[in-house]
């Protein structure tokens, strides 16, 4: 009796799961790092890992990539990257995701983390003025379809006592207007590489059906649903191109300048705060259709993050489209 007790004390309980529990449960974990430490404790994990469909694969940028980071990757990396094949932006390398998911053949939510092209020039310097902000969120099928942008020189917590002593500038001067057209269009040529890298990562994955594509920062989503992601596999069928970039039609935008806008919702408030939309111009003599209005408002497309909605990001722009005399409109020609 006691060696039979002692036998299912042994047991290791986690065997007798079935696999659908498995991938379940590696599915939840998701975390591509997390993933790769499973991977060599057994055959049967390894084989299961693979037929995960839900995968987050972060930035993994090689200088920091310590000793003991190496041996946990290393089962990973000989699996998955064939031939170590690595891009660089600025002086940071990291690994192809293309490469990385290679192996990984029954993916049907995908998030990647890439490194992060800082955009926040003209917010003054970031060390001194950590407090400013930079959040787009894009949308994208086969072509471009919709962009916000939203940018503040200060975002912080409302205060609770007394009356409040903002500093921002009633009037959007033109260097400030220049910058802020400079921020739009570097928004834009990130969001055009995501777009192109999704594409390689389409081509590999048939059976991804969202994929939200961020950065290290959190400054800008592209968020592509199951709709979106069948228009692109058309698309591609129809060209074989593979480019560094997408191609971003000719655009209108809507730009908004708010010196101060409070959010009671979120208890934020923020300081010269400017709001961009943008959109494809539809055809020949197009006023883009917003009628000063129609192009403007959450409902086009909003920030809907739970970290964003406690943020009050989603407020923000309702708030800021209300002010409908502070605005600019622009053209943009293809790129």
């Amino acid at each position: 009796m006691a060696d039979s007790s002692l036998h299912e004390e042994e047991e290791d309980l986690f065997d007798t799961l079935p696999d659908a529990i498995l991938l379940l449960i590696f599915s939840k974990l998701s975390h591509a790092k997390s993933l790769s430490q499973c991977l060599p404790l057994c055959k049967r994990f390894a084989s299961l890992i693979h037929q995960t469909d839900t995968v987050f694969l972060p930035t993994l940028p090689q200088k920091r990539i310590s000793k003991s980071a190496k041996s946990i990757f290393k089962s990973l990396l000989r699996k998955f990257v064939a031939q170590k094949s690595h891009k660089k932006t600025g002086n940071i390398s990291y690994y192809s995701p293309v490469h990385l998911l290679k192996n990984f053949n029954f993916i049907k939510s995908l998030h990647i983390q890439v490194p992060c092209i800082d955009s926040k020039i003209g917010l003054k310097n970031r060390k001194s003025n950590a407090d400013s902000l930079l959040k787009w969120k894009a949308e994208f099928g086969s072509e471009f379809k919709n962009c916000v942008v939203l940018v503040a020189n200060k975002f912080n917590q409302l205060c609770n006592h007394g009356e409040e002593n903002f500093g921002g500038n009633q009037n959007l001067s033109d260097e400030e207007l220049k910058m802020r057209i400079i921020q739009t269009i570097s928004c834009l040529i990130a969001l055009s590489a995501r777009h192109c890298l999704l594409k390689q990562i389409l081509d590999e994955h048939k059976s991804i059906e969202n994929v939200r594509i961020s950065d290290v920062e959190k400054q800008g989503i592209l968020s592509l649903g199951k709709d979106e992601i069948a228009e692109m596999r058309n698309s591609m069928k129809e060209s074989s191109s593979m480019e560094v970039t997408s191609r971003v039609p000719d655009l209108k935008m809507k730009l908004w300048y708010v010196p101060v806008v409070k959010l009671p919702k979120s208890g934020y408030v923020m300081e010269g705060a400017t709001l961009v939309l943008i959109r494809p111009v539809v055809g020949k003599g197009d006023d883009g259709g917003d009628g000063d209005g129609d192009c403007g408002g959450g409902e086009m497309l909003g920030f809907d993050g739970e970290e964003d909605e406690k943020m009050g990001l989603d407020e923000a722009v309702k708030e800021i489209v209300k002010m409908e005399k502070n605005y600019y409109v622009m053209t943009v020609n293809s790129f």
